[in-house]
């Protein structure tokens, strides 16, 4: 109790300007009271009998007094001072690395494989509690579209915003920069997820970064994350132009490296899919929900704790005291 008193802050100091009336109108009161009393005791007949309830009447005032003054301090607001609180739930950590080249437009799914693929990982966002999640868009290059975060409605937001050729360059496919660039995002020391996975979202093959999908394999493998891989599209072997009607057209497109996305995922424990339509795409998201969890730490957040209690309810009480005296055995006091 003492040690709680100590660490006592009060939110709304402005409300002890109150003390200010009270306590001026509390001297003029206690003044009457005090020269009333006086007139009093040169009453023989008053004094010897009544002496024990003028005595209560008294000290009563200051029993009013003091509730005043307790009330003043709990609308104050006191609280106990900001402790750290972390919250540890169930969860693991999950960058979605997107393919956003020019052959993510074809439109073998409709309206093409890239909205497709936003559709269903904003889906597979909705279905999270407790995973952290980020972005990753890679097509010559990569980078980080969101950072991992529990924030999902940021998440979503910033999945819609992708476009093809989002990164500086996407005529091709870098898909060993975009695994580093996951890679780089999961393994911060501040995770204490025990999962750690990337789904890899692509419907090319990698002919270009400076990273050799090899060398991110032997990343993901000494860190321990595990790859999910999924080739999009229904055409296998080329990409696809959009015509003026909008029909899908052969063209000269990227090639799915299956042979790659399946040495990926068998090597860091994970799997490959292959998604012809958002049907089946949906179905393994689903899959991959099914992953065990670990615990994570979600935050810290500043936690105060209310004590207007400590001064409100002792008030309350002397003032029902004060009440009952007052209407029962003071109510004949002369």
């Amino acid at each position: 109790m003492g040690e709680r008193i100590a660490k006592m802050i009060f939110l709304w100091p402005l409300a002890f300007l109150l003390l200010i009336p009270i306590l001026f109108f509390a001297v003029i009161i206690f003044k009457n009271q005090l020269a009333r009393s006086l007139k009093v005791a040169h009453v023989p007949r008053v004094k010897k009998n009544v002496s024990l309830k003028f005595l209560i009447a008294k000290y009563l005032f200051f029993v009013n007094l003091l509730v005043a003054i307790l009330v003043v301090f709990a609308l104050a607001r006191p609280q106990g001072k900001p402790e750290k609180d972390v919250i540890t739930t169930d969860g693991i950590d999950i960058v979605v690395a997107l393919d956003v080249s020019k052959s993510m437009d074809a439109q073998d799914l409709s309206p093409n494989r890239l909205e497709v693929a936003k559709r269903v990982a904003i889906n597979f966002v909705n279905g999270r509690k407790t995973d952290r999640i980020g972005m990753v868009v890679f097509a010559e290059e990569s980078y980080v579209q969101c950072p991992l975060t529990l924030d999902y409605q940021m998440v979503k937001k910033l999945i819609a915003s992708i476009q093809i050729g989002l990164t500086m360059q996407g005529h091709a496919t870098a898909i060993g920069s975009a695994m580093a660039t996951s890679i780089n995002r999961l393994r911060s020391k501040n995770s204490a997820a025990e999962s750690r996975i990337v789904i890899l979202i692509t419907d090319g093959e990698n002919n270009a970064g400076d990273v050799d999908p090899n060398t991110a394999i032997e990343m993901a493998k000494a860190i321990g994350i595990r790859f999910y891989t999924i080739g999009v599209g229904k055409v296998r072997g080329r990409g696809a132009v959009n015509s003026l009607l909008g029909a899908f057209f052969a063209g000269n497109g990227a090639q799915i490296d299956e042979k790659l996305l399946k040495k990926v995922s068998s090597q860091t424990g994970g799997e490959y899919f292959r998604a012809t339509d958002e049907r089946t795409l949906i179905e393994i998201f689903k899959k991959i929900s099914k992953l065990e969890k670990s615990k994570l730490s979600s935050g810290d957040f500043n936690k105060r704790s209310e004590y207007y209690y400590f001064f409100l309810f002792p008030g309350l009480l002397l003032l029902l005291l004060s009440v009952v005296l007052e209407n029962s055995y003071l109510r004949i006091l002369p």
